[in-house]
């Protein structure tokens, strides 16, 4: 045969119909190992070396269940929890939650999961802690605030000129007015204008 020339064939058409649908299926499940895979690849970047070993992506697909005795690769399709629990472990890892997933699935995470769980408590009692302390300057400095204002009100009050003693109110008043100074809350994201 030249190169020129090509071959060409016919599907029989109970077999394109079987293709085409089984051309969904395949590229769901494709997406799903990758998906699966990834979550896999950045739970072993969470675990300590020590704890890690030397799995790896591949080698956590061949692992045997202790179940089933199937690998993994094999029980893939029939075990939907598997997506499940691996994004509930990478969230613990992550500290984005407390909640640890009902299997490991073969990764030796129990050490990491205890270290997260305790990380992420201590950052949530310090966090409390602090915004206790924002919450109780913000009411102190409230206190000092209002008594400012009431005095500064008082002052402003005193200087005012009062019209039964001034011949002319209307300039007192508009020269008062030209070197008033508007106060403002001290806040820190105020900005002079």
């Amino acid at each position: 045969m030249t190169e020129q020339q090509h071959l060409s064939f016919a599907l029989n058409t109970g077999l394109a119909h079987r293709w085409r649908e089984r051309e969904p299926t395949h590229q769901k499940k494709t997406e799903r190992w990758n998906g699966i895979s990834s979550l896999v690849s950045h739970i072993l970047d969470q675990i300590p070396a020590e704890d890690r070993a030397l799995m790896t992506v591949e080698s956590w697909w061949q692992m045997t269940e202790a179940e089933s005795g199937r690998s993994l690769e094999q029980t893939f399709d029939t075990d939907l929890s598997i997506d499940n629990d691996l994004e509930k472990l990478l969230n613990v890892l992550l500290l984005r939650s407390s909640e640890p997933p009902c299997n490991l699935h073969g990764l030796r995470a129990a050490r990491a999961i205890e270290e997260a769980i305790s990380r992420k408590a201590g950052y949530e009692a310090k966090a409390l802690g602090q915004r206790a302390q924002i919450q109780d300057r913000a009411s102190t400095n409230g206190g000092r605030f209002l008594l400012a204002r009431s005095r500064f009100c008082q002052d402003r009050r005193d200087r005012m000129p009062n019209p039964a003693h001034t011949a002319s109110t209307r300039s007192n008043v508009a020269h008062f007015r030209f070197h008033l100074v508007p106060v403002d809350p001290p806040s820190s994201h105020h900005q002079l204008r």
